[in-house]
């Protein structure tokens, strides 16, 4: 084979990774984020509340809060969590995961209102 031939079947053969498509404020991981918040909550409350967030993390627990919403709580660090709430037509994506697996939300931050890192609106962070 030549060279062109070995190039054009590489070419053929590549596969790009998906690129996460909605504009965010931050990317950040679980446990960092809620480091943040355990080393300065006035610091991170600053950087963070308010603003769009792409979190990634090990699904610790997934429920339904006393209102109906479904949420998932990402495992974060030093015993705080990061809690991810999703409106209602997030539903289906919410019924489709499962405990431990590693999952990439974006939602807004809320901060850090009792023992753990609120986000509202969450959705999944990949296309």
């Amino acid at each position: 084979m030549t060279q062109l031939t070995l190039l054009a079947l590489f070419a053929l053969a590549w596969v790009p990774t998906p690129v996460p498509t909605t504009p965010v404020d931050f990317d950040t991981e679980a446990p960092f984020l809620a480091t943040d918040f355990v080393n300065n909550a006035v610091r991170a409350d600053m950087t963070y509340k308010g603003k769009r967030l792409r979190v990634g993390g090990r699904i610790k627990s997934i429920d339904i809060d006393i209102t109906g919403s479904p949420y998932v709580v990402l495992a974060g660090s030093a015993g705080v969590d990061v809690q991810c709430f999703f409106d209602a037509p997030e539903r289906a994506f919410v019924a489709s995961l499962h405990k431990d697996q590693q999952v990439t939300l974006i939602g807004e931050c809320s901060g850090k209102p009792l023992n753990g890192v609120l986000m509202q609106h969450c959705k999944n962070g990949w296309p």
